[in-house]
């Protein structure tokens, strides 16, 4: 996957933009119903992949990938240490009445960490690494290729991990984002990362999640669909495949281009549905849950803990007869 899901969040984004977007002169579709409240299927531990699973064997195996030592140290420290990068897990909390709070985090296994060769040397690092309690330490070089000119450059790291049921667990909290519904903004706490104006919408079964930057006229919009493992989400890419049958396209409505493959789109609803119809248009990540939401195990509980305190009251009330 795209690291920059791991390290810039969201947007929504939960998800990784793409400089090929198709973006909007007005949040679209306009005549879909305006949400305040979080929809019922974002919420949970998701694992996100770019490909689509079409079995349980094949998510495990890509959880197995996942968690490999390897891919944990390259995503913790940003190394290029494995080319295998587009797995990840995706945290969505409900944290207020349409508040949505959005966190990305990597794991692997404390016995497979602690076995991993200390010192790394290939075509792109020469690193050493340790850990000591909770802090992961990195130092060494890293190749970097700038304007065909290769260069090797320093790096020393110290990150902190947790230790959670036998696996080493890494989040960026640099990078939690914020969605709020009825507040109609996006807070995010990324460094780079400003706070943007947000309409959630919804027509039939999808999710219209419609972003632009405060400092932006033009709008995002990023389409979430709820399937029975979790949810599918996707934007309008403008590549190849636009660039060659935007003549197609312009007869839905106004494309001005901005750039090679910059658009920006001024569409009727329908037009809209129509083109978000095209498979072959989106750009897409797939979100499986993994860890449903308790939502019975308190009051359930509580029931029962107040069976037994009833049944104590009528055996002392008996006993005082």
């Amino acid at each position: 996957m795209k690291r920059s899901l791991l390290y810039a969040g969201l947007g929504l984004i939960i998800f990784a933009l793409s400089c090929n977007e198709l973006k909007y002169y007005h949040p679209l579709p306009q005549q879909a119903t305006e949400l305040q409240k979080t929809p019922h299927f974002l919420e949970g531990l998701f694992f996100v992949s770019e490909t689509e699973i079409t079995s349980k064997d094949s998510l495990k195996l890509l959880q197995k990938k996942a968690e490999k030592p390897a891919y944990f140290l390259s995503a913790v420290f940003d190394i290029d240490l494995t080319k295998e990068d587009d797995v990840q897990y995706i945290k969505l909390e409900k944290t207020a009445p349409g508040e949505l709070q959005m966190r990305s985090f990597i794991s692997t296994r404390a016995k497979d960490l602690r076995q991993y060769p200390r010192t790394i040397k290939n075509d792109s690092v020469d690193v050493n690494w340790d850990i000591a309690g909770h802090i992961m330490m990195c130092k060494g070089k890293v190749r970097q290729i700038s304007n065909d000119t290769v260069k090797w450059v320093d790096v020393n790291h110290k990150k902190t991990v947790e230790l959670i049921n036998g696996h080493y667990h890494f989040t960026d909290n640099e990078d939690i984002t914020v969605y709020s519904l009825n507040k109609k903004k996006i807070y995010s706490s990324g460094k780079d990362n400003e706070d943007s104006d947000l309409l959630v919408k919804k027509h039939k079964d999808n999710y219209f999640f419609c972003s632009k930057e405060e400092n932006d006229s033009l709008w995002r919009i990023n389409i979430l669909e709820p399937t029975k493992t979790g949810f599918l989400y996707y934007y309008i890419a403008t590549g190849d495949y636009f660039n060659e049958n935007i003549d197609k396209f312009r007869q839905l409505g106004k494309f001005d281009q901005q750039g090679e493959r910059n658009y920006i789109a001024d569409l009727s609803d329908e037009a809209f549905y129509k083109l978000i119809a095209d498979n072959q248009m989106r750009e897409s990540l797939y979100f499986y849950q993994i860890e449903k939401k308790k939502g019975f195990a308190l009051p359930l509980s509580l029931i029962a803990v107040a069976i037994s305190l009833f049944a104590v009251a009528i055996s002392r009330i008996k006993k005082t007869k």
